[in-house]
């Protein structure tokens, strides 16, 4: 039996991981093929967060400069002439991070999506799809904003989810140095979108209420504003985001982390930090 099992391999369960596992027998329970995919994060990120990643993933881009762009062609720009901003090989990120866990000993177990979790007086049972059961002291739920372990924590939903749908076109911006985020309810109701652009590309998206309709419905508005209508399509995805932290993020033997505990920046959408900043309070307790 495994002292730990974390539910989920992305981020939160690799960085939580790959300190436990020093210490710890742990099982990662990871429900896609490979760590990285679906690619459903813009990858941007503060400087510190390359640094408490504690590796060394790709930087595509820097930016010192924001364009925020108003519903009435107002926009109000801010240079900070200094970096600001960086733009990561998110799903890079997401390998490396895996990949530190497992050299700390962590065993990587994919296509094992988790089932069920049911607590005992001495353990924890997860049960998976494909029809295997583990049986650990402690279970982390890593398992994102649809978590099913959090269902065994809390059974409140989060306070609000955003969706969002974000692509990578072929575009080269002139000025490479600067983000532009757009509101507006023609183009992200209740929230915000976003070009950032690296090289020849240009990573655009948006957010948008639930209540709102589905993002792809905001998406031609976004694209005509940004100048970006007729460029070629290379990758699409979508998400979604829960805004609110959990009411109980713990309970006799679980812990939550990351997406399934709302440690997400309730103005950005962010999580990357939050989880980050809360990875060694998880390992301590």
């Amino acid at each position: 039996m495994p002292d730990i099992v974390v539910v989920g391999g992305g981020p939160a369960g690799s960085m939580s991981a790959a300190l436990l596992a020093k210490h710890h027998d742990v099982v990662v329970l990871e429900d896609h093929a490979e760590s990285g995919t679906p690619l459903q994060c813009t990858g941007l990120v503060s400087p510190d967060v390359v640094r408490m990643s504690g590796v060394k993933p790709t930087v595509l881009n820097s930016f010192s400069k924001l364009n925020v762009h108003f519903p009435d062609g107002f926009v109000y720009s801010v240079d900070c002439k200094s970096e600001r901003a960086v733009l990561l090989d998110r799903s890079g990120l997401d390998r490396q991070l895996a990949e530190s866990a497992m050299d700390a000993g962590a065993e990587f177990l994919y296509s094992e999506r988790c089932r069920s979790c049911k607590v005992s007086s001495d353990s924890v049972n997860i049960k998976t799809e494909s029809g295997k059961t583990f049986d650990a002291r402690i279970v982390i739920g890593a398992d994102g904003h649809n978590s099913i372990i959090r269902r065994s924590v809390c059974s409140d939903p989060p306070r609000m989810q955003v969706r969002g749908i974000q692509m990578d076109v072929r575009h080269t911006f002139e000025d490479q140095d600067a983000i532009d985020v757009w509101l507006g309810s023609d183009v992200a109701p209740g929230f915000f979108a976003w070009t950032i652009p690296y090289e020849d590309t240009v990573r655009v998206g948006l957010c948008s209420e639930w209540s709102c309709g589905l993002p792809a419905d905001h998406l031609p508005n976004l694209l005509r504003k940004a100048g970006l209508s007729d460029s070629k399509v290379i990758h699409k995805s979508c998400g979604k985001i829960p805004i609110g932290l959990q009411r109980r993020s713990y309970s006799d033997r679980i812990l939550l982390l990351g997406d399934s505990a709302g440690q997400v920046k309730p103005i950005s959408g962010g999580g990357l930090y939050p989880m980050m900043a809360s990875v060694p309070h998880l390992v301590g307790t």
